[in-house]
């Protein structure tokens, strides 16, 4: 497009002009002799404004056109239109290659939509005036809409330069001011080209006048003859005492520039932060610190050009250099947020990576509080190669405001973070702060990661996210303990029938009677959830089987039993029996062995322990022969963290309370086992729990009697009672009792004829301690189960 353009105009591709220049811009042609097209540069896309004259066209005025060639050039200011580039063809053309900016007619009302940003607008042009009369004792001559550009940022810049003249001689601006300036504009000695008095006035007389002029049209509109400018119309309050005192008939007592830039129309929040801005590097620390922490309320006055292209370049860079509040942070990336992925990823991530990695805690807070104005610009790559290995130092820091901002920032990050990078880094520290000193840090990690369980894989929830709900159960403060309760209830779709029936339902039942009534009614909804949960399963489990006989036959299960049951009602009365059960040894006991181990040969056992008439014929451990059995259920790969209990092989039969407490409820899911129940580990010497009989030498090893458990004990085999042969129903005291009674005889004499006559209880592993001042050593032992149900 550009060759063609240049070939019309009859330069040729011989100059090497080094933009691609587009089509003129319509809105502009007919109001300058130059023509404005939107360009690029060839060599990095960087957008320009080019300004073309065609000397063939307008042969009579290559004077003025290169005048304001030379003066584009030669006056550089902050407010004059910025020169870049530009070449002159010899009776051809001339380009000047600016900043890339928009006619202010064409912008015009859009900036009316924010009224501070015109004094803002008005004050640039005053200063870029004051600058070319009083400081290069020039004249302009032609200040008026057209002449007046925006760029990008909404800063006003005075261009049209082609009348630009010297004081002294004010040429060219004696020969050209009747063509090219509008009538209605002009000065009155300025109309009638009085040039002996416009000498003897000031520099500023003539552009003053033409500048109130444009003060007008900017407010009230285009107007047609000079007396309507003496109505205020639509201008603000503050510029009415000033406005006059720009058409003064005596050019010396016109309003100078300086004077004016001190008006109380400039007095404004708007124009005061742009020109802090400005000036930011030579302000004092306090300063900068004071500007900041009102900086968020009043960008709302700013529109969101002038914020993405004016402020935010200035509060980048006062943030990488160390000068700034880091709770800038929060109208830096707001503001950041608007930028175009393109954009973006040029001006404002190369810092937001480097500010990840700062050590300053405030303002990697700040950043992490921020980060929802910013997430959505950030890559996968940016995030697991240089964004997360600067964050996770968050989790471990020793300010609890730190941790807790990285955990709830990760809401925002883990969605574009891999999944080996969230399994083998980022739930190792989720695990670690389930056990954080601060409450409201274990509660949100807890809540985090019941968010984050959509971006797991189906093996990572499966193996995390019980374990970590559990514990959550049972954290001492309440909030974290319904935490834990409604991340079970959001995730619930990631459980299948039996987790939801061996491992959260038996982790959520004991909060039903938590201290808090929160924690109770949360808790009531949670097993409401899963039940419902767990007969919707179970019924798309039947429906998915062959008929209940064949499925019954099957797996296993008796079709008969005593009471004359049948597989049509064996699964009821099963169940029936196990609550009975429960009911009777208490909710401590080991039920599945009750209803799992085969019968025992003992006729008064199975009187005594056998189900009632009716039932279902299941048969059951008469004697209690085995410890618990091991669950189907595994416990999670300790890789995660969240498993700090001791290896399984070490653990003893009887339940102790584990480290961090997930699998207290094993048992629960062990009672409903198939698998034989495991061999008993024998029991070490010395231990309290009242079921060791296995010799003479053992009881010697007990110091004092010790004082009977208040938690109902585990049905456990002693080890000398493999056979169900050694219970009997006889009232004679067996040989293990008269080992006793000699023992006593040896150990107290003093109550040798009180120990004779005390009869011992049928099948007792060992006797109840003396009723005072005894010195046997004997582990104290509770009442044997069976006692009362001897029929």
């Amino acid at each position: 497009m550009f060759s063609s353009i240049m070939n019309k105009m009859g330069i040729g591709a011989t100059i090497g002009f080094p933009y691609a220049m587009g089509e003129p811009l319509a809105s502009f042609q007919g109001k300058s002799l130059w023509s404005l097209h939107q360009a690029t540069k060839k060599e990095d896309g960087t957008p320009v404004s080019v300004f073309s004259f065609d000397c063939k066209k307008n042969p009579d005025k290559v004077e003025i056109a290169k005048n304001a060639f030379r003066r584009a050039r030669t006056l550089r200011h902050p407010n004059i239109l910025t020169y870049l580039d530009g070449i002159e063809v010899e009776g051809q053309s001339i380009y000047i290659v600016t900043e890339l900016v928009t006619p202010l007619a064409d912008r015009l009302d859009e900036t009316r939509e924010y009224p501070q940003s015109l004094a803002w607008g008005v004050y640039q042009l005053t200063k870029a005036i004051g600058f070319i009369n009083q400081d290069a004792k020039l004249v302009h001559g032609m200040v008026c809409m057209n002449s007046v550009f925006v760029n990008k940022a909404g800063d006003w810049k005075l261009g049209s330069l082609d009348l630009v003249s010297d004081h002294k001689t004010l040429m060219p601006l004696k020969t050209w001011h009747e063509t090219i300036v509008d009538k209605r504009l002009k000065a009155p000695e300025y109309a009638k080209a009085e040039w002996p008095a416009i000498l003897d006035a000031p520099a500023y007389a003539i552009d003053i006048w033409m500048l109130g002029c444009l003060i007008y049209e900017i407010y009230n509109g285009k107007f047609s003859r000079q007396e309507e400018l003496k109505q205020m119309g639509k201008l603000p309050k503050a510029l009415q005492v000033d406005y006059p005192k720009f058409f003064s008939g005596n050019p010396n007592n016109r309003l100078s520039p300086s004077s004016f830039l001190d008006s109380k129309y400039f007095q404004t929040t708007y124009v005061e932060t742009c020109l802090f801005l400005e000036n930011f590097a030579i302000k004092e620390a306090y300063e900068k610190d004071a500007f900041f922490r009102k900086l968020d309320k009043v960008l709302d006055e700013f529109s969101m050009a002038t914020c993405k292209y004016k402020v935010l370049p200035h509060l980048i860079t006062a943030v990488d250099f160390g000068n700034a509040n880091p709770k800038i942070l929060g109208p830096l990336l707001k503001i950041g947020g608007q930028l175009s992925p393109e954009e973006y990823a040029q001006k404002v991530t190369p810092s937001v990576v480097k500010w990840f990695g700062s050590n300053d805690r405030t303002l990697r807070i700040n950043l992490l509080e921020n980060l929802e104005h910013f997430a959505s610009h950030l890559t996968p790559s940016l995030v697991n190669d240089q964004i997360f290995p600067g964050i996770v130092n968050g989790f471990s820091d020793v300010s609890p405001v730190l941790r807790e901002a990285t955990v709830k920032a990760m809401l925002l990050l883990v969605p574009k973070m891999s999944e080996k990078l969230i399994s083998t880094q980022l739930l190792k520290y989720f695990a670690k702060l389930q056990t954080d000193v601060e409450p409201g840090i274990r509660t949100n990690t807890t809540i985090c990661l019941g968010k984050i369980a959509q971006h797991l894989d189906d093996s990572t929830r499966k193996r995390v996210l019980v374990p970590a709900f559990s514990r959550a159960l049972r954290d001492p403060f309440p909030h974290a303990r319904i935490a834990g309760l409604m991340a079970f209830v959001a995730t619930q779709e990631y459980y299948d029938a039996e987790d939801s029936a061996a491992r959260v339902l038996p982790s959520v039942t004991p909060l039903l009677v938590d201290p808090e009534r929160q924690v109770r009614t949360q808790a009531n909804t949670s097993v409401a959830v899963f039940l419902k949960r767990v007969a919707k399963l179970c019924e798309d489990m039947e429906a998915s089987q062959p008929t209940q006989g064949s499925m019954a036959t099957a797996g296993g299960a008796p079709t008969g039993g005593a009471g004359g049951a049948g597989a049509a009602g064996d699964g009821m009365l099963g169940w029936a029996f196990s609550t009975i059960t429960k009911k009777v040894y208490g909710p401590g006991e080991d039920i599945g062995n009750q209803i799992n181990s085969p019968p025992t040969s003992s006729p008064a056992s199975a009187r005594r322990d056998g189900p009632p008439q009716g039932g279902s014929g299941r048969p059951t451990d008469q004697t209690r022969t085995g410890p618990p059995r091991q669950t189907d259920n595994k416990p999670p790969s300790k890789t995660d963290g969240w498993d700090d209990d001791e290896p399984e092989d070490t653990k003893p039969t009887k339940p102790a309370k584990s480290s961090n407490g997930w699998d207290d409820d094993d048992d629960s899911g062990d009672s409903w086992s198939d698998k034989p129940p495991s061999k008993p580990s024998a029991p070490s010497k010395g231990s309290s729990d009242g079921w060791d009989d296995g010799g003479d030498g053992d009881w010697g090893d007990f110091s004092s009697p010790a004082k009977p458990s208040k938690q109902p004990s585990r049905l456990g085999a002693p080890k000398e009672e493999a056979a169900p042969a050694t219970r009997t129903t006889s009232g004679a005291t067996g040989g293990l009792s008269r080992m006793e009674q000699a023992q006593q005889r040896k150990q107290e004499l003093a109550n040798k004829r009180a120990a004779a006559k005390a009869p011992s209880p049928p099948g007792s592993s060992s006797d109840t301690p003396p009723a005072s001042g005894g010195s046997m050593k004997l582990a104290a032992t509770k009442k044997p189960v069976t006692e009362g149900w001897d029929d």
